[in-house]
């Protein structure tokens, strides 16, 4: 039985189209040069197509603990987001609103929801990267690592430890991490401390924001006794004022998060016993929990709430909408605390003619 070469035996993600069945069988290619030095048997994660990683038309790319740990990032989102083929709409620590606290990948601009992520070939089925510990990716290690913001902000601390053992038959690897990564708000850098608007031309910009405002954008309608054009008005000292975004605009994003919060705590195990020269059995369990927070701008009447003609606060003598920042309730927080669990058992091996089969 051949050995796997030490790239082949460290747990690599890799994204693809569509997902593999729970047994699958697949022959082996070959190089199309007979004077090739002859290479270990190397598996392409996720295409269960066993091959020499670059006999594809489209080369796999493979990067080993040793680039994740020269990267200096903290978790796998981190590492992946530096991957040019990984771009277009995924969540993560740098999405507030409506994230959940996941943290997911798109290749090559597809979605989140079009990429597979497989741990060894087998699908995981929660895709969110933060309970895949980096530490468990490729020995007894310990390692501690702090990370803080150029701004002096935005503290990450992790702490892991690795532990394992092998013989002739067999191996098992064993791991905790700890992430405690601090928020950063939106308010802390110049660059996203107020949303920028223009003057319609592109030459001046300023710190705009949202219409549903502290002030209440209040809208008049075309007919109306006060002999107002229709539009937007706010009500200051019992005049009616045409709304600004300059001047009357909330701006949303002095109370919303820039990197999110995050406690993750995992537990990872993985084995394999050579049964016998053609046959191996593998078992992989892993739990993590993750205690993740988002924080936005306080609510709004968004379905801009009606106010009738006899409202002792409408100026305006005729019935009126608004849209108004509830300012009093401060701003809506999001917060998870949730579980994941993952148990995978199976056999895989080869065929006298060279053929490979899992189950799992």
């Amino acid at each position: 039985m051949y050995n796997n070469s030490k790239v082949a035996k460290a747990i690599r993600v890799a994204m693809m189209f569509g997902a593999g069945a729970a047994a699958a069988i697949s022959a082996p290619t070959f190089a199309a040069d007979e004077g090739l030095e002859e290479v270990e048997k190397i598996e392409v994660t996720g295409s269960r197509i066993k091959r020499t990683d670059m006999e594809a038309a489209s080369p796999v790319s493979i990067f080993s603990a040793a680039d994740i740990a020269a990267s200096g990032v903290t978790s796998l989102e981190g590492f992946i987001k530096q991957i040019p083929a990984i771009n277009g709409a995924q969540l993560g620590s740098n999405v507030n609103n409506a994230s959940a606290g996941f943290a997911t990948a798109s290749l090559r601009g597809l979605g989140s929801g079009r990429t597979l992520i497989l741990i060894n070939g087998r699908r995981f089925n929660s895709g969110d990267l933060n309970s895949i510990p980096t530490s468990f990716i490729e020995r007894v290690e310990v390692t501690a690592q702090y990370d803080v913001t150029g701004e002096g902000d935005g503290d990450t601390a992790k702490f892991s430890i690795v532990t394992g053992a092998s013989n002739d038959k067999g191996n098992v690897v064993f791991s905790v991490d700890y992430t405690d990564r601090e928020e950063v708000t939106q308010a802390d850098r110049k660059y996203s401390e107020c949303p920028l608007w223009d003057d319609g031309v592109g030459t001046e910009t300023y710190c705009g924001g949202s219409s549903h405002s502290y002030f209440g954008r209040v809208n008049v309608p075309e007919v109306n006794p006060m002999g107002l054009e229709a539009g937007r008005y706010v009500t200051l000292d019992g005049k009616a004022v045409p709304f600004s975004t300059a001047d009357h605009g909330y701006n949303y994003a002095a109370t919303s998060y820039l990197v999110t919060p995050v406690k993750i705590f995992s537990v990872n195990a993985a084995s394999t016993y050579e049964i016998s020269d053609s046959i191996t059995a593998f078992a992989e369990g892993g739990y993590s929990n993750r205690q993740s927070s988002q924080k936005m701008a306080p609510a709004a009447t968004f379905w801009s709430a009606p106010v009738g003609a006899d409202h002792p606060d409408n100026i305006y003598g005729v019935d009126v909408s608004i849209n108004r920042r509830i300012t009093e309730g401060g701003g809506r927080g999001f917060e998870q605390d949730t579980n994941d669990y993952r148990v995978v058992g199976g056999l895989e091996g080869e065929f006298d003619n060279g053929w490979g089969w899992d189950v799992s």
